[in-house]
């Protein structure tokens, strides 16, 4: 399988990998294996934190990502958690550009 080896060969963590876990996770969910789906999101999520930080844009967009399909299972509470944190982090990063 692509992810393993691309896993085994550059990292859990690597761009290519975490790119290929949203393609997979998109098809997954496509197909209706949204369990397995959400796993790989948030694995998604995990790694560009490790990688880029949890206020970067890109794993911001990954969170809401998550938090899309928490509220596609109806997991109402987990969503909405995710989305706050999410504009907390935006509005902190918009007001720290407005003080410099």
């Amino acid at each position: 399988m692509v992810l393993r080896r691309q896993t085994r060969q550059r990292g859990a963590d690597h761009t290519e990998t975490l790119n290929t876990k949203i393609s997979l996770a998109n098809l997954l969910r496509d197909q209706g294996e949204s369990a397995e789906a959400r796993r790989l999101y948030e694995m998604v999520v995990e790694g560009q934190t490790r990688q880029l930080g949890s206020d970067h844009t890109v794993t911001l967009n990954a969170k809401i990502d998550v938090a899309n399909k928490q509220l596609d299972q109806g997991d109402f509470a987990v969503s909405r958690r995710l989305y706050e944190m999410v504009v907390e982090v935006i509005t902190r990063q918009l007001c720290a550009e407005e003080t410099d």
